[in-house]
């Protein structure tokens, strides 16, 4: 039996699951901590669905990290992936991409129910872009080509700037800059991100999801402030991103974060914040945004690239 495993491999979980005819079966989410390769969890995988490593034909990985000549490196995970060296010990073809590569691949199969509107006019033809927020902040654009296909650019965009806005901000941009140095969007748009904001106004470190649920359950003004400032800055970058590539396709919003509190970016304003940019909002007012559903949208955008074969 020939078989494709796909895999999402992140800072803080690594999904695999088997994968035909875009559809994924036998999914299973471990904590990448809990593995010193992706080899390993790779092995675990193999072992536990009682397969041989020979029924392997195919591999495609989508990594959260850089991908460059057929190795990719994470970015918060230690691992080292090379693709030539996977293929010599499987015997297998294998596609390996940056996470939001991959999750771009996946919009692109996405139906209608598993989109969530955050406003704007029905998606024309032309380009789309992607981003998501989790351990980290992803980004990739989809372009389209005269083929009627497309090309997907990953990108490290999450790792621009941070720009500050308003005293809050400038407050929080230094206390990152004195912890960090650097400070980018991902150092306040991310999980990791929400706990930072949250310890710098409250003096209180605890987890992003104890924050979220202090704002959104019971209220805490603390904590509301801090998931207000996330979607506000997530907002501001997702319209950044859509001008730059002038993304009349729609923006996608991915990442594990805004399918859970999908409510409150439209309580808490994250249109207005998307179109407010003084002479180019009549141009924001054109694109629509999205945030996906899919639960495994890296699994599927691997898939779905695994289909393509060789580019």
């Amino acid at each position: 039996m020939a078989l494709t495993i796909v895999a999402d491999i992140g800072g803080t979980n690594s999904r695999l699951a088997q994968y035909a005819n875009r559809e994924l079966e036998a999914v299973r989410v471990w904590p990448s901590s809990g593995f010193e390769s992706f080899e390993a969890i790779l092995k675990t995988y193999i072992r536990e669905r009682g397969l041989e490593s020979n029924e392997v034909n195919c591999l495609s990985i989508g990594v959260a990290g850089t991908v460059e000549d057929g190795v990719a490196r994470g970015v918060n995970l230690p691992w080292t992936i090379d693709a030539k060296a996977l293929k010599e010990e499987m015997g297998a073809r294998v596609y390996l991409l940056n996470d939001f590569e991959a999750a771009a691949w996946g919009v692109t199969a996405l139906k209608k129910e598993e989109l969530f509107e955050l406003g704007g006019v029905r998606p024309r033809e032309g380009t789309r872009c992607v981003l998501g927020a989790g351990t980290g902040l992803g980004e990739a654009i989809i372009v389209p080509c005269e083929t009627k296909g497309f090309h997907i650019l990953p990108t490290e965009g999450g790792h621009t700037d941070f720009s500050p806005m308003d005293e809050d901000e400038w407050g929080l941009y230094k206390f990152l800059q004195k912890r960090f140095g650097h400070v980018s969007v991902e150092r306040v748009v991310s999980g990791p991100g929400i706990q930072h904001t949250y310890e710098y106004f409250k003096g209180e470190v605890i987890t992003p999801k104890e924050v979220v649920e202090r704002a959104l359950v019971r209220g805490e003004d603390t904590a509301l402030k801090c998931v207000r400032l996330f979607i506000r800055a997530y907002a501001r970058e997702a319209a950044n991103l859509a001008l730059k590539t002038l993304a009349f396709g729609g923006v996608y919003i991915a990442g594990g974060i805004a399918p859970k509190i999908k409510e409150a970016f439209l309580d808490l304003g994250f249109r207005d914040f998307f179109e407010d940019k003084g002479r180019m909002k009549k141009v924001l007012r054109e694109v629509p945004v999205f945030i996906c559903l899919h639960p495994y949208l890296g699994l599927l955008g691997a898939g779905i690239r695994s289909d393509h074969g060789p580019m």
